[in-house]
């Protein structure tokens, strides 16, 4: 199991520093970053702004009328360019390799995943792959868990779900770069929602359903919406008595009832406002944070690109597990990935009973907040600490081998513990504690310290 940081490098990406030197079919990387690059190759560019030699981009290059292959700069349509390897360009690129007389052809193990994401990236904005991969599939994509039952819908089902809503909206007299306030709970109507507004071509100003309503109103007021979606009753009550002259406060239930709109979707430019994230309000008063489609294309390129790297082969739907309100920006970067990536996100809607349908779902991986790992690694330790005996031997003394190992300082009997702990220690906590599928977790939000990153 590992950690995976959250980190702001998205202006890594484009570096012209970042030249292929061309030395055979592999090239080295040039500049200041190479050895972050060979370390970490999912932070790579994978953007339409191609980096200035194209080397963390799919091959640019298109089949012509003739059926020959012709290098472009600019971002391709199609991947013709499989069948004619003669492209300089092409040469220089890791994910191809020579086979003697026959030239250049792909490496199936990169290739794969770059063709998925070269089209993600360049054929479609990031919505329209998005509600093209749920209209392919009929597999469960979200899963609600909450009072006593299991709500699940297939892709399908999810569409129509935001064609409802964008029925609803089309008879609001709105307008593309409206805004839309949207107070909810995390739920498959939350999710439709906010699909069927950014569809629309309107910029959603999500807001957290659990702050105080004076708060809420605050950031409302700052944003000015159109339109004021709420997940209940009780939300509305608590937006119209600190502010009674709020207007277009509609609830789910009236939302959820129109008929199905068909219409295409909002064709977006990279500049176009998507949303408006305000910060906690923590420190201060809240501030809206404006993303638009270009921020989001290339955020979910490279979550999607880590993801595939943490998968490797795997066949079949990712098991996410989701706790977070979906009105933070990881939260919400999360779950358009597993939309993108056609993962069955599962969602809890309790929080009492997080600890019990964290183990029913067994996930692969789920974003955490470092409060989360926190508990969690003082839960584990304390009971180990009541059970005793060989079992907390081991595990004390492979934790202690583990910080050695961390700080370059390991001894000869380090890797006896390490091995006896990852044979009969962890796997067992990690099983009793999350499933036995855990492949990740993911952190974001704030510093993780040390010892819960060892520990992770």
């Amino acid at each position: 199991m590992s950690t995976i940081l959250i980190s702001r490098i998205s202006w890594w990406s484009h570096s012209r520093n970042w030249r292929p030197k061309a030395t055979g079919s592999r090239p080295e990387l040039a500049g200041p970053w190479p050895r972050i690059l060979r370390r970490w190759p999912a932070w790579g560019c994978i953007s339409k702004r191609n980096c200035s030699a194209g080397i963390l981009n799919f091959p640019s290059a298109m089949e012509n009328g003739a059926g020959k292959t012709t290098c472009r700069r600019s971002a391709p349509t199609s991947i013709g360019c499989w069948r004619n390897m003669r492209c300089p360009r092409l040469r220089s690129r890791p994910e191809w390799r020579t086979d003697g007389e026959a030239g250049f052809r792909p490496d199936p193990a990169r290739a794969k995943t770059r063709a998925r994401h070269a089209l993600f990236a360049y054929s479609m904005s990031f919505l329209e792959n998005i509600f093209a991969g749920l209209q392919r599939t009929d597999r469960p994509v979200l899963r609600e868990i909450g009072d006593g039952r299991t709500i699940s819908v297939t892709g399908r089902e999810l569409l129509e779900l935001v064609g409802k809503a964008r029925g609803f909206l089309s008879t609001r007299g709105l307008k593309k770069g409206d805004r839309c306030a949207l107070v909810a709970h995390n739920s498959i109507c939350w999710v439709a929602m906010d699909l069927a507004m950014m569809a629309e071509g309107l910029i959603v100003v999500p807001l957290y359903a659990r702050q105080a309503p004076v708060e809420l109103v605050a950031m409302m007021k700052d944003s000015s919406p159109s339109l004021i979606c709420c997940g209940d009753d009780s939300l509305r009550r608590g937006i119209i008595e600190p502010w009674p002259e709020a207007q277009n406060q509609y609830l789910f239930e009236q939302i959820f009832t129109a008929q199905t709109e068909t219409t295409a979707t909002v064709q977006l430019a990279d500049s176009d406002p998507i949303t408006i994230i305000y910060t906690s309000g923590s420190g201060g008063e809240g501030k809206g944070v404006v993303l638009n489609a270009g921020n989001i294309s290339h955020m979910l390129g490279c979550t999607s690109r880590r993801l595939d790297l943490l998968g490797g082969e795997k066949q079949g739907q990712d098991r996410v597990f989701h706790y977070l309100p979906f009105c933070f920006a990881g939260s919400w970067i999360m779950l358009l990935t597993c939309l993108l990536r056609g993962s069955l996100l599962t969602l809890n809607t309790d929080l009492s009973k997080l600890a019990a349908d964290m183990r029913a779902v067994a996930p692969d991986y789920f974003l955490n907040v470092p409060a989360l790992l926190e508990r969690m690694r003082k839960a584990v330790d304390e009971q180990l600490w009541q059970t005793g005996g060989l079992v907390l031997a081991i595990y004390s003394r492979a934790k202690a081998a583990w910080t050695r190992k961390h700080e370059h300082r390991s001894g000869w009997l380090d890797s006896i513990w390490l091995g006896l702990a990852n044979s009969a220690v962890f796997p067992a906590i990690r099983k009793k504690m999350i499933g036995a599928n855990l492949k990740a977790l993911i952190s974001g939000s704030a510093p993780l310290n040390l010892e819960t990153q060892l520990f992770s």
